[in-house]
């Protein structure tokens, strides 16, 4: 299971301000960077590092990111500003890794709100 972080730990440099949510498969902060910028902090639950293929995963989102960062694509996408991955203890005793990614942090939009009247009308348009 996933460790939940609480405001003023810090993350790989970055201290959390507020839990924002978890779901099946990350949980999200907003934190704060060294230089003050605000980040969207997003710890992976899933896929843990247990699974063939998770370092094949971390090498597509590199790749993924490396792409749209180098293309006119990044203008329309929130950016990443770090992906890095961290030592991570299991109930067993046993450590594993876990793979998390700091995003620029973009403020104005509540997308929970703006998709709600949707979800009352059962996804139609």
């Amino acid at each position: 299971m996933a460790k939940k972080y609480k405001p003023g730990q810090e993350v790989n440099g970055y201290r959390i301000i507020e839990f924002l949510t978890a779901g099946n498969m990350a949980i999200s902060y907003k934190a704060e960077a060294g230089d003050g910028s605000r980040i969207f902090l997003k710890q992976y639950k899933s896929p843990s590092a247990r699974l063939p293929w998770y370092d094949a995963y971390v090498a597509y989102q590199k790749e993924l990111n490396r792409r749209i960062g180098g293309s006119r694509a990044a203008q329309f996408c929130v950016r990443p500003r770090q992906p890095f991955e961290l030592p991570q203890a299991l109930s067993d005793g046993k450590e594993t890794r876990s793979y998390w990614v700091a995003y620029e942090f973009v403020e104005g939009f509540d997308l929970q709100g703006l998709f709600a009247p949707a979800e009352r009308r059962g996804g139609e348009h």
